[in-house]
């Protein structure tokens, strides 16, 4: 399997269907977005950054199904309730910038 680009996978966003969306979520890694890294040993009771990106995820699933499903307008993916950074991207973008940009 090859590593694609941050362009490249920019330029496939852009070249998909209206309404394809991009969300990334600068602070995870790959293990997060599955509960087993909820179960590790954590040197302090306070939410680590697995807490976090499974929030974010959960928030960004539920958006999109109510978008999807339950028809409710674009701007409800403004609302999404995290406690990390996330950026989403409606593509296609035209003379929007994208969040975070591209890096070469």
């Amino acid at each position: 399997m090859r590593r694609d680009s941050s362009l490249e996978i920019a330029r496939r966003f852009e070249a998909a269907p209206s309404r394809t969306y991009r969300v990334v979520v600068p602070e995870a890694a790959h293990d997060q977005f599955a509960d087993g890294s909820l179960f590790g040993p954590s040197l302090t009771p306070l939410p680590g950054s697995a807490d976090r990106v499974i929030g974010a995820a959960t928030g960004v699933v539920a958006a999109f199904f109510d978008l999807s499903l339950r028809g409710r307008p674009a701007e409800r993916l403004d609302g999404i309730d995290t406690a990390t950074d996330l950026y989403i991207n409606a593509y296609p973008l035209g003379d929007r910038p994208a969040i975070p940009p591209p890096q070469t």
